[in-house]
């Protein structure tokens, strides 16, 4: 039974409601970045049924294709490599998560460097027919979403290393560093593979449709 004499803190409360909070706000996190990218997938569909003029991609209007994929399996490695740091954190294998982790940010902020590379070889801009913007909207959202979450990785690395002599096992204080840093990890797994798997379908339509 429990001592009703032991005043309840308000904020360990939170601590130990905050892996359940962040997991559930990830996903919505998730859910809202579906509907950031529903309006270039909408037009890619309704601009190229429609080809007002046989004008939705014009002859000359073709992306640097190996740049294309170049950015693409950056943005894979890297979210497979973060997938792998999350696996590590907690496991016997856990020194590994953070040179993971970096490895993971080098790779995805590679993407988005090579995504910029891009934009440099193109030979059309937004207003070359329907393609070409959709093509600048598409995968430059996808390059913005990328970055915001290579600054959110950076962040929990940067605490990472400054708490590297913590073990992992040592969470049973809810404001520990492991405690804190495992649902955090945990969520970008999730979010960063999701994110990649999103920027998949685009480079899929943008490139090889």
């Amino acid at each position: 039974m429990a001592d009703s004499s032991q005043p309840i803190r308000p904020e360990l409360q939170a601590a130990e409601l905050m892996p359940a909070n962040v997991g559930v706000g990830v996903r919505l996190w998730a859910g809202a970045t579906v509907f950031f990218f529903l309006g270039p997938f909408f037009a890619y569909l309704y601009l190229r049924s429609l080809n007002s003029v046989d004008q939705w991609r014009p002859s000359g209007i073709d992306p640097p294709q190996a740049l294309g994929a170049v950015t693409m399996a950056l943005a894979v490695a890297s979210s497979l490599a973060l997938v792998l740091a999350a696996r590590a954190f907690g496991s016997g294998t856990h020194r590994r998560w953070l040179p993971l982790g970096w490895l993971a940010f080098a790779l995805g902020l590679g993407s988005v460097v090579f995504q910029i590379a891009a934009y440099t070889q193109l030979g059309f801009g937004p207003t070359d027919g329907g393609y070409a913007s959709v093509f600048a909207a598409w995968t430059g959202l996808t390059a913005l979403f990328t970055l915001g979450t290579m600054v959110w990785l950076e962040t929990l690395l940067a605490y990472g290393v400054r708490v590297r002599h913590e073990s992992p096992e040592s969470t049973d204080d809810p404001h520990s560093p492991p405690a804190l840093i495992r649902p955090r990890l945990a969520a970008l797994a999730f979010y960063w593979p999701f994110l990649a798997g999103l920027g998949v379908v685009m480079w899929i339509f943008l490139y090889l449709v």
